[in-house]
């Protein structure tokens, strides 16, 4: 048997989860014959975008379940009549795979502290060494001093303020792991008099108060945008719209990816880390953001700004872009 990939193991994983969910909710059996992304939002009991994402990623990813016709799911003719499948997921996913998921979890070894989210130890464990292509393309936009929305550990402020002494920078983040991380990291590397991280919510930026914030020059948000499009773009409309109220004027550069999931009809297998991204956005309630330049453009449009420049580019089957946008100036009294 050939070895499967990283993203091709983990693809099966969430698939094998959503088939745990389908089967449990009675969509699995309803599959039998057609079902509407509407139906299978009740039984979920979810939000019907959901739904129909967990649809979809089946459907991309596996020969079990397709897109029928008149736009509902079914189960491929093959497993329609295979009454040993409801048996399988039942015995291998859900009572030995729930065994397998709990493996490590009463262990006695060293644990990771429990404020520490899974996700604040994912980006804590990347390579922060070397230039990063988006703190590159700030330095040679002459950026001296900027607010990283969505900061992290503080890679890019601590890489912008190493290699510029005059470098000015702060960093919000909503997880207070990511900010402990970040803070340390700044300490660590000597620079904590000239960059500073505070926890705080990036859909309320106006509320925003740190020292000598105002005089910032640039505004990043790296992965952050993407998080407002459930249930729909206006939540993402807000948040540019409260950075235009709080910097007018100021550069924003958005660094983020272009969506596939429910976008596309077909989605290549060259974007298989794209199809797994997406499907978690649509079930962390996050929304899958936008296909292309022209959706987002409509999103700057909306909140009063203006695309001025694009990078994109296409790696690990991510489809990613950094966007420049000028901020507008709200009118009088807004």
């Amino acid at each position: 048997m050939a070895g499967q990939s990283v993203f091709e193991v983990i693809e099966g994983y969430y698939l094998a989860l959503i088939l745990d969910a389908f089967l449990r909710t009675g969509i699995l059996d309803r599959l039998r014959d057609e079902i509407t992304t509407g139906e299978a939002a009740v039984l979920l009991d979810e939000d019907e975008a959901v739904a129909r994402a967990l649809l979809e990623f089946a459907a991309e990813s596996s020969d079990i379940v397709e897109r029928a016709p008149a736009g509902t799911y079914r189960l491929r003719a093959r497993y329609r009549s295979w009454s040993s499948l409801p048996f399988h997921l039942h015995k291998l996913v859900g009572a030995y795979g729930r065994l397998l998921a709990q493996l490590g979890a009463t262990a006695s070894a060293p644990q990771v502290p429990a404020t520490t989210s899974r996700l604040a130890q994912a980006y804590a464990g990347l390579h922060q060494e070397g230039a990063t292509l988006v703190g590159v393309l700030l330095r040679g936009s002459d950026v001296r001093s900027l607010l990283d929305i969505g900061c992290g550990p503080g890679r890019l402020l601590v890489e912008l303020a190493g290699r510029d002494e005059a470098f000015r920078g702060w960093g919000i983040d909503t997880d207070p792991s990511m900010c402990s991380f970040a803070t340390e990291r700044i300490r660590s590397a000597g620079l904590d008099g000239r960059v500073s991280i505070c926890q705080h919510p990036f859909e309320d930026v106006e509320s925003l108060q740190m020292s000598g914030l105002d005089d910032v020059a640039a505004i990043h948000a790296g992965n952050v945008l993407n998080a407002f499009f459930w249930p729909s773009s206006a939540r993402a409309v807000d948040v540019v719209s409260g950075l235009t109220r709080r910097f007018p004027g100021r550069r924003l550069f958005v660094s983020d990816y272009y969506g596939q999931l429910t976008h596309r009809r077909r989605i290549g297998v060259e974007y298989r880390q794209t199809l797994l991204q997406d499907v978690a956005q649509a079930v962390s309630h996050q929304g899958i953001p936008p296909r292309d330049r022209d959706a987002w453009l409509s999103i700057y449009q909306d909140a009063g700004a203006v695309l001025q420049d694009v990078v994109e580019g296409s790696e690990a089957g991510i489809r990613w872009f950094l966007h420049t946008v000028r901020l507008g100036f709200p009118a009088a009294g807004v």
